[in-house]
């Protein structure tokens, strides 16, 4: 007896010393030694609810839908902007980007410190934090994680005792891969030839061309779709290896629509719904807010609400900036009615929608009506390396586009309402039809209250908040209402796309700069040239404000009146404040040839975003640098030179 007792001794000495060695970096089995869930996200990139568990018949991708008969499938979900960097502030802090000044494509805004992120948060709270590829949030993520590593396992890497909070932005259904052949064979490698889609006879979009070459595009898009279902598959095999997959909640969404022409920065219904999963273990089913595994939802959710509600589901205390409801958890806040969402600049194209939805209907109300939504430039032109949208500019040279794509190119309505029961893909637009003005009033209505409430900084221009927030931030001006006076900003920009003379000459001659601003814009869609508003935007060539000044030129170059406003145009593209540049840049392109006097100094400019020798791009960054410099590009070519 007493050598079985010394050899179970010596086992027990050998066993606690392994466990010791081992226990920094985890062995494959080992549970969390805590009782919080661990916390992932899988964000990917540019994808609509193309997945078999929503019912596409043409996905092919059997580890989400696995997911999703384990978890619950919210068929109603929304981001709040229809591009990358805009929407994934929003949801890392749930704060709309509007309020942050964090809703153009891409930017560098400071926030206040009480604004923090959710890694953050759960790092205060004891989490071991990382993260996969990109943050892209539009601020700093500098000193956020723990770890931050291509890595589909990186919880390996964290004590032994504390839980952990893993995102992952999988980037290869991203529109590059989409709209470019060698992205697009670099990202479906190792992808089975079995899982390719056939090309021949894909289904498209029905606003598209049903063109071979359209249909090569999509079926291809639904392979980068199988390859990134791939990913998510390791990632889960990695989990359920470890022993954690019972210990862990997963959200999988993606960032925004498809990243092909009208979905991606388009806002429609198509730019913004979003698919949304949630795994949610047994043991933490109470927090599934009565919802069952493999069951799915019509609720509305916006992607603004994935923050608050993780923190509900922990029992973190949600800070009161905070503007999303928490809809998981033990105590969710009552179902919203209503998504809000946004476009703004994007890339070097200004632009100003907001839109709200309720479950069926779309009401959109665009600030710049004048402008087209496929406009010249890097990003939309017929010469962007874009397959999409060099085979539309073709097709609409020819009148090859059905209505609802050929639109694009002409300037927009300034209200658009569709019925998504009816119409699901936007094609008729109903907002004059007498049996809806009740229900449209109530959407404005609801739409302005949200945009007051919120703080909406995008009514004031980018630029001038930027200068307005050095110092500071664009959330806490947008808080003072003596820089901001909303209400009577809002008034004035609802004046676009009216016909309201005598509203526009008292906007244009307010002492507010952005108020005149907006009276600029207003002007634009006059039927019929006014000369005591020609003689107002003329003043403001000389406001304190240079996007009003941009503005006011821009305007007058439009009513061929540009004498003066080339000097302005020339004077701000040259100024060393970068959002500055990049308006008075984008003002040449819109233009055209009228901006040939600006010619030495658009050389000049551009000379000043270079990067030097060396570097891997042309310009100083992928931000203020780039965009500025292919507006730049693009209106020289306009004026019939070559840019540098």
């Amino acid at each position: 007896m007493k050598i079985l007792s010394d050899f179970k001794f010596i086992y027990f000495i050998l066993v606690a010393n392994t466990y010791f060695i081992v226990s920094g970096c985890h062995s494959n089995k080992e549970k969390n030694s805590v009782t919080q869930p661990n916390i992932i996200w899988i964000n990917v990139e540019d994808i609509n609810p193309a997945l078999g568990c929503y019912g596409d018949p043409n996905a092919i991708t059997p580890n989400l839908d696995k997911l999703a008969s384990e978890g619950i499938v919210y068929k109603n979900a929304y981001s709040t902007a229809p591009i990358c960097a805009p929407s994934r502030s929003s949801f890392v802090t749930g704060v709309y980007s509007t309020s942050m000044g964090t809703q153009h494509l891409r930017s560098r805004i400071d926030k206040p410190d009480f604004i923090k992120t959710l890694p953050e948060h759960l790092k205060d709270a004891g989490y071991f934090v990382t993260n996969y590829a990109k943050t892209d949030w539009n601020f700093s993520a500098d000193g956020v994680f723990d770890y931050w590593k291509q890595d589909l396992a990186p919880w390996r890497h964290r004590p032994v005792d504390k839980p952990f909070y893993s995102t992952f932005v999988i980037g290869g259904t991203h529109e590059g891969a989409a709209n470019r052949e060698d992205i697009y064979q670099r990202q479906t490698d190792g992808l089975p030839k079995e899982n390719f889609h056939n090309p021949d006879g894909f289904p498209v979009p029905a606003f598209y061309p049903d063109t071979p070459h359209f249909q090569k595009m999509w079926a291809k898009y639904y392979d980068l779709i199988t390859r990134m279902d791939m990913i998510v598959g390791e990632i889960m095999d990695n989990l359920e290896e470890d022993g954690l997959k019972d210990e862990t909640i997963v959200f999988f969404f993606s960032d925004h629509g498809f990243g092909m022409p009208r979905f991606k920065r388009y806002l429609f219904h198509s730019g913004v719904h979003v698919p949304l999963l949630v795994y949610i273990p047994e043991k933490y089913k109470h927090l599934s807010n009565n919802r069952t595994a493999g069951s799915a939802t019509d609720q509305l959710v916006s992607l603004v609400d994935l923050a608050p509600s993780v923190l509900n589901m922990l029992g973190i205390e949600k800070p009161e900036y905070i503007q999303g409801q928490a809809f998981l958890g033990t105590d969710p806040e009552p179902v919203r009615e209503f998504i809000y969402t946004e476009r703004s600049r994007a890339d070097d194209l200004f632009d100003m929608s907001r839109a709200i939805f309720d479950g069926q209907y779309m009401y959109i109300r665009h600030y710049m009506p004048y402008l087209p939504w496929i406009r010249e430039g890097t990003i939309q032109g017929e010469e962007s390396g874009k397959e999409s949208y060099e085979q539309l500019h073709r097709l609409y040279a020819i009148g090859g586009l059905s209505a609802a794509m050929e639109k694009l190119f002409h300037p927009k309505p300034y209200e658009e309402l569709y019925d998504l029961k009816a119409d699901p893909w936007e094609m008729d637009n109903i907002i004059d039809r007498n049996e809806h003005k009740t229900r449209v009033t109530k959407l404005k209505k609801e739409l302005a209250r949200w945009s007051l409430f919120t703080r909406d900084i995008g009514f004031m221009p980018e630029a001038e908040y930027m200068i307005q927030s050095e110092g500071s931030s664009p959330y806490e001006i947008a808080q003072n209402d003596e820089i901001f006076p909303i209400d009577q900003i809002m008034q004035a920009a609802n004046l676009a796309g009216s016909q309201d003379v005598q509203g526009i000459s008292q906007a244009l001659n307010s002492q507010n700069p952005v108020i005149v601003y907006w009276g600029i814009i207003a002007s634009r869609s006059l039927e019929t040239p006014n000369p005591r508003i020609t003689e107002a935007i003329r003043q403001a060539l000389n406001s304190p404000s240079p996007s009003t000044c941009i503005a006011a030129a821009e305007a007058l170059c439009a009513q061929d009146e540009c004498n003066e406003a080339l000097s302005v145009l020339e004077k701000w593209i040259l100024d060393e404040r970068p959002w500055v540049s990049l308006q008075a840049a984008r003002s040449l392109v819109e233009i055209g040839p009228k901006a040939k006097p600006v010619l030495p100094a658009m050389y000049e400019a551009q000379k000043l975003l270079f990067a030097g020798e060396g570097g891997t791009r042309k310009y100083k960054d992928f931000e203020y640098a780039s965009f500025t410099g292919w507006a730049l590009e693009r209106a020289i070519i306009n004026c019939g030179e070559n840019p540098l």
